[in-house]
């Protein structure tokens, strides 16, 4: 495919306020699993707006995104 790497997520609730879950795997670039990317966060955004899953007040969006959890980690993104 030509990417150095993917992203996946999920909008499974759990008992955090999180709206996303996702784990971020490049090992074409040397990097098993990220433990939090802003790389992959922020172009989510723009799906989760385009597929309005988050509203957008007064051209601003926001959500929380909790990443690294599966490697022992835990990163947020607000």
């Amino acid at each position: 495919m030509g990417c150095n790497g993917y992203f996946v997520f999920t909008l499974e609730k759990t008992e955090d306020d999180a709206l996303v879950h996702g784990r971020m795997f490049a090992p074409a670039i040397g990097i098993n699993e990220d433990p939090v990317t802003g790389n992959a966060n922020g172009p989510l955004g723009a799906y989760l707006v385009k597929h309005k899953l988050i509203a957008v007040v007064h051209d601003h969006a926001e959500f929380t995104a909790v990443q690294g959890e599966a490697i022992g980690g835990q990163g947020k993104c607000a």
